[in-house]
């Protein structure tokens, strides 16, 4: 099974794509940081991504750029034409560590720009309106190429309120690739220490309360407080509460 046939095979199932996302303000742009739970893609699947966004959503193309880590953005517009698509663009040839796409968008209804992470599982998006419900939304029909279907810019993460989804909006952020929180599944033993070090931020009566509730049987309002106090999402907030005797210790 490649790793299209994941994407559609997911699609059916109506479960979203996105792990974890972040806002932050630059400038005039609102910059979306967003983890996929999907395989990492490489180069290859990079560009017949964006054939496929130039294709169903983008179709006016005002710069494409790529770039090596730490290294500043090449610009190679004046090699794309529509009609032969990014993947005729001689510079994509080689890979690069990154790749951006900016332009017109339909959905949007005016400027963005996204940028792929080669060998990650990251989108980065730049859009002019903070709009965090939106971009979960483009995320997943993007992600799932569904632009023109029944499922196009539907919300697939309904068991999750957005704001607990968008990490910023709680007071984390994913700054760059080694901000991004490690997948359990993954790598177990990074996000034991991404926990460690959200319960730190909690103060020793957050503490005392949460392990009050829990021992109470009101695991709800023990996570409440927890994410409260550490800034932790939804997700991270119910895993650190759930195993209270590893996390949150008097």
């Amino acid at each position: 099974m490649g790793l299209f046939d994941i994407f559609k095979k997911k699609a059916k199932e109506d479960k979203t794509y996105i792990h974890a996302a972040s806002h932050a303000a630059c400038g005039p742009w609102h910059q979306y940081d967003v983890l996929l739970n999907i395989p990492i893609y490489g180069w290859e699947y990079m560009l017949n991504w964006a054939d496929y966004m130039v294709s169903s959503d983008m179709k006016q193309i005002d710069q494409v750029t790529v770039s090596g880590i730490g290294t500043e953005d090449k610009n190679i517009t004046s090699e794309f034409d529509a009609d032969k698509g990014i993947k005729a663009m001689p510079t994509v040839a080689d890979e690069y560590a990154m790749f951006g796409l900016a332009g017109v968008s339909n959905m949007t209804r005016g400027p963005i720009k996204i940028v792929w992470f080669n060998q990650t599982k990251m989108l980065r998006f730049f859009v002019t309106t903070r709009n965090d419900e939106f971009i979960l939304k483009y995320t997943d029909t993007m992600v799932g190429r569904t632009f023109g279907t029944d499922k196009q810019m539907r919300l697939l993460a309904d068991d999750i309120k957005v704001e607990d989804m968008i990490l910023a909006a709680s007071g984390a952020s994913l700054k760059n690739i080694s901000d991004i929180p490690p997948v359990k599944e993954e790598d177990p033993a990074g996000y034991d220490a991404y926990l460690k070090k959200l319960a730190a931020r909690l103060t020793f009566e957050d503490k005392r309360k949460i392990l009050s509730l829990i021992e109470s049987g009101d695991k709800l309002m023990a996570i409440k407080i927890c994410r409260e106090g550490s800034g932790a999402g939804l997700k991270y907030a119910k895993d650190m509460v759930e195993d209270a005797s590893t996390y949150i210790t008097l």
